[in-house]
């Protein structure tokens, strides 16, 4: 039985295009799945319950993919001894059965999403993964992050390990499925559980014919773009995206690494 409390995720996005105007649509009507939302010049949080928190992000992901190229990476949390033991209160709104009905992903295997949002779904990106669990408070806990790495082997999704993480490669809505039972897995296992995982959406066929220099300065490693694209008279390739009500100069930061 996963224990009593609610659930937790800090992330952060970079878009490689995110006009000023856009930011705030990310968020738009978030609160109404019920999350709370929290942000600041350098990270986003989303507070709920275990299904709430998983669908916010996923509807926040997939509105921001459409934004363009994409970096997102997050820490999710769950029993942390140093935060309140009960459940947040905070009601989720119903979405209308139009909008459900939309949705493109099936979910026959996963009938907990069936009041989801479509947009929760609604995105068919292939993305690269590499994620880490830590069930915390068990003396065990070696046994249980090897009984994830078993089922991730076996999954559609796996693509290999490396030093301190797990990849996995495939589509985008597929991914934060395999996440989401992972920790929910380890939950049942620990009383307080951190993941970690870092997601690049899959370069375009056009972005996988450029060369590793160009696709560094496109995807916005900005140590690089300083370094050589702007002494060939290159333009900012790409902004940082934390949050909706943070000033205008927190909503995107531009990525330079001197």
């Amino acid at each position: 039985t996963i224990m009593a409390g609610f659930t937790g995720i800090r992330f952060s996005i970079v878009c490689e295009k995110l006009d000023f105007t856009e930011v705030s649509d990310l968020y738009q009507g978030i609160h109404a799945l019920g999350v709370e939302i929290e942000v600041d010049e350098v990270s986003t949080c989303l507070i709920g319950e275990e299904p709430r928190v998983f669908e916010a992000i996923r509807v926040i992901f997939g509105r921001a993919l459409r934004k363009g190229g994409m970096f997102f990476t997050a820490t999710f949390s769950a029993g942390c001894p140093g935060e309140p033991n009960g459940p947040p209160c905070i009601p989720r709104k119903n979405v209308p059965n139009s909008e459900r009905e939309t949705a493109t992903e099936p979910l026959e295997e996963h009938p907990d999403e069936r009041e989801w949002s479509a947009e929760a779904s609604n995105f068919a990106t292939s993305v690269k993964c590499q994620f880490a669990l830590y069930p915390l408070g068990i003396p065990n806990y070696m046994s249980t992050i090897y009984d994830e790495i078993a089922v991730a082997k076996e999954s559609s999704v796996y693509s290999g390990g490396k030093h301190f993480c797990t990849c996995l490669d495939g589509p985008a809505v597929a991914v934060f499925r395999h996440l989401r039972a992972a920790f929910l897995n380890a939950r049942r296992a620990a009383p307080h559980v951190v993941m970690t995982c870092s997601v690049r959406v899959r370069p375009s066929p056009v972005q996988a014919r450029l060369s590793p220099k160009s696709v560094r300065a496109h995807m916005g490693l900005g140590r690089h773009w300083d370094s050589e694209s702007r002494r060939d008279g290159g333009t900012l390739p790409s902004q940082s995206m934390t949050g909706a009500r943070a000033g205008p100069a927190s909503h995107l930061t531009r990525m330079l690494t001197r």
